[in-house]
């Protein structure tokens, strides 16, 4: 899988899942909606209700509210944040970059001043590129099983 498939892979992932958080919140938005109108046709209905009590109800109500619009705001923040993170590609160029430090480093064989040095370089290298391996086959299981979870159009 080369660098723009993992791109495009994640920022499928990170879509669905934005789509999937912003499906949930409608729906507890609703809910919260309609069981305002349900308090506020109670508390109309019930004499026993001061307007003190009901300025109190209120009150939380729309503390509620505002509570809810900050959460909303953070999620979409980073989300938000998330999405420049793999726009500056700084995931996929961060490996490459090591890669390469590491090799310049171990093809430099006549500053070390043993060979055990670089054999282990060497195995740090081996090492890293089979973690990489390993996360790009998990990101290609995962996209395997988001691609049969999609809707077909």
């Amino acid at each position: 899988m080369n660098k723009k498939e993992m791109k495009d892979m994640v920022k499928e992932m990170i879509d669905a899942h934005k789509i999937s958080f912003d499906n949930f919140f409608s729906t507890m938005i609703m809910y919260q909606n309609q069981t305002e109108k349900i308090l506020n046709t109670f508390m109309d209905n019930t004499p026993g209700i001061s307007d003190h009590g009901k300025k109190v109800l209120a009150q939380w109500n729309e503390a509620y509210k505002k509570g809810i619009d900050d959460f909303k705001k953070a999620i979409d923040d980073g989300y938000t944040r998330v999405e420049t993170l793999f726009d500056l590609d700084a995931m996929f160029i961060f490996p490459e970059q090591t890669e390469k430090m590491l090799n310049t480093f171990t093809s430099k064989n006549h500053l070390m001043p043993q060979n055990y040095l670089k054999d282990v370089m060497k195995e740090w290298v081996n090492l890293y590129n089979k973690n990489m391996k390993t996360a790009e086959d998990f990101l290609s299981v995962s996209s395997k099983q988001h691609a049969s979870t999609k809707p077909k159009k």
